[in-house]
């Protein structure tokens, strides 16, 4: 560490800054910062994922580097949150990383660097970054508390990695809002959650927590959870995963707690502050809860929310057409759509419906990212309403999306005995077609999120 600080003050030294031109970019970015803390506080877990190219103690790490797609691949796993390194002379990294990662999706980027002088602050400013990080061994209170500000300034949030109560003691008194615990000792680099653990009775309620360092596994955040933690930076666990969006999934990422047959704001609204981080707009004109692609457009959502479109046997190019208008992530396909059939630029969940003695195995051959398994019904098409026997669901080796007849009363029992990469309820949950009954949406979100998180 004091190797790296040496140098960032040599290089401080000697540059020569363009402050009026990063002055101008930086207001000009302003409008289009992304809310870093809010899209922390939308996941549980929420995974702040890496994008890092080598570093000090491991060297190359990826060799094929290329922070669009690393990215991509990340807010497909479920990230809720970037991170990427823009030290070029101990990690190889660089700003045009952090430009070319965000702007490769719609996540928050956190500038990972060792910023010690205001310039720092406001070259992450220009450069688009959404946080910055602060690091309280290098800092004094003073000075988390000036470039924290002066980062509020820009829009955009601050993260103050601490490793022992002196530093945390440091950062609250610098009105730090986001800590970030690293569990990585900084002289023996001996990693030990024990450090979040032994941390997190001295960090006030309010203050977002974040578990950085040696987080490889559902374990490790359930343990970490149970200490209050419920953002977590995840950096070369992710950085060697073959597969980095199946990784984020095994860790929890991007669970999908979704609410389908959305048809007004006060429902979208009243499911994301329940829980839900997947609501789905139904564009098949068979359905009660239709709702046309203008009309979904005008319905927000919240950083972190998949937006879902609901088709049955549209064409590939009016799908794309309705994705664009309602700003959709993922197109959930229940007619007899085909590969060739799959939109480009979206997400592909292809729902299936469980019928007695149908071969569940034969789906892990199927191209989309997931398969949501609905329950029979009398219509070919739409949603079925009834469940199914959610035990066959637990072999197949595909991201799964349990449907049909789900409400509070059985998810628990639907989750134990499937294993899913998350639930889905309609109708279950509803007053009316189409109207939601918010007591029974918030009974089921609570009870899917405690299931799937046990």
């Amino acid at each position: 560490m004091a190797r790296i600080v040496a140098a960032k003050k040599e290089q401080l030294a000697s540059a020569k800054f363009a402050i009026a031109e990063w002055e101008s970019q930086a207001e000009a970015c302003r409008p289009r910062r992304r809310d870093f803390r809010a899209a922390l506080q939308a996941r549980d877990p929420a995974i702040i994922a890496e994008v890092k190219k080598a570093s000090p103690s491991k060297g190359i790490l990826a060799a094929d580097f290329d922070p669009a797609r690393i990215a991509v691949a990340y807010e497909r796993g479920g990230a809720a949150a970037l991170s990427v390194l823009t030290d070029e002379q101990f990690f190889q990294g660089s700003l045009r990383d952090l430009e070319t990662a965000r702007a490769a999706t719609r996540l928050p980027a956190l500038r990972k660097d060792f910023t010690i002088a205001p310039q720092h602050v406001l070259e992450a400013a220009a450069h688009g970054a959404d946080a910055i990080l602060l690091i309280a061994a290098i800092l004094s209170e003073r000075e988390i508390r000036d470039f924290r500000e002066a980062a509020a300034g820009f829009g955009m949030a601050a993260l103050v990695e601490v490793h022992n109560r002196p530093e945390l003691d440091r950062a609250l008194g610098g009105g730090t809002r986001i800590i970030g615990v690293n569990n990585r000792d900084l002289t023996t680099f001996e990693v030990l959650l024990e450090t979040s653990l032994r941390l997190a009775e001295f960090i006030p309620e309010g203050v977002v927590r974040v578990s950085e360092s040696g987080i490889r596994d559902r374990a490790d955040i359930g343990v970490l959870r149970g200490a209050g933690y419920r953002a977590f930076l995840v950096g070369e666990h992710l950085m060697s995963a073959s597969d980095p969006t199946a990784a984020l999934r095994k860790l929890g990422a991007g669970t999908i707690l979704k609410i389908c047959g959305i048809t007004n704001a006060e429902d979208a609204a009243a499911a994301v502050d329940g829980g839900a981080t997947a609501i789905g707009f139904n564009f098949y004109t068979g359905s009660p809860r239709h709702i046309g692609p203008e009309r979904a457009q005008t319905i927000p959502s919240a950083p972190g929310v998949r937006r879902v479109g609901v088709f049955v046997n549209e064409t590939r190019h009016r799908i794309e057409e309705i994705a664009r208008t309602a700003r959709l992530d993922v197109a959930q396909l229940h007619g007899d759509e085909s590969a060739a059939d799959y939109p480009a630029g979206l997400e592909v969940w292809k729902a299936v419906r469980v019928t007695e003695g149908c071969d569940l195995s034969a789906l892990e051959q199927c191209p989309a990212e997931a398969v949501v398994l609905d329950g029979p019904a009398a219509e070919r098409y739409g949603g079925a309403g009834k469940p199914f026997d959610w035990w066959r669901a637990a072999a197949l080796r595909k991201p799964v999306i349990l449907a049909g007849g789900l409400d509070a009363s059985n998810v628990k029992e639907a989750i134990a005995l499937a294993h899913p990469w998350g639930v889905d309820a309609c109708s279950r949950v509803e007053s009316a077609p189409g109207k939601k009954d918010y007591q029974k949406m918030k009974a089921f979100l609570t009870a899917a999120k405690a299931a799937l998180q046990a």
